[in-house]
């Protein structure tokens, strides 16, 4: 029988370690958010702007994955990272994901 309670491991779970100091625990993308993640890889290359517009609201998508139930809202993904560490962390995100789904 496959145990879906037993699923959430070490290797179901992202960490990042925010500004602060704060080490947040995500879960892996549902399967929307991972399409939603690869939709803005694929506008970035014909429509920069439509790309940047994506960025902060799917980034909200994944900080709102924690496993400690903080709630955060696209104007405090903005005002806490600029441009360049959004995409550094949906790059990580969606690399280690990528590499997690291999597995």
């Amino acid at each position: 029988m496959l145990d879906l309670t037993t699923m959430t491991n070490k290797n179901t779970l992202y960490e990042i370690k925010m500004p602060d100091g704060e080490i947040l625990t995500l879960k892996l993308p549902t399967q929307g958010l991972l399409m939603k993640l690869m939709d803005i890889q694929n506008i970035g290359k014909t429509d920069p702007i439509a790309a940047l517009n994506g960025i902060t609201s799917v980034l909200t998508e994944i900080f709102n994955l924690n496993t400690q139930g903080k709630v955060y809202t696209e104007d405090q993904i903005q005002q806490m990272l600029d441009l360049k560490t959004m995409m550094l962390v949906i790059k990580d995100y969606f690399n280690t994901t990528a590499k997690t789904l291999g597995e």
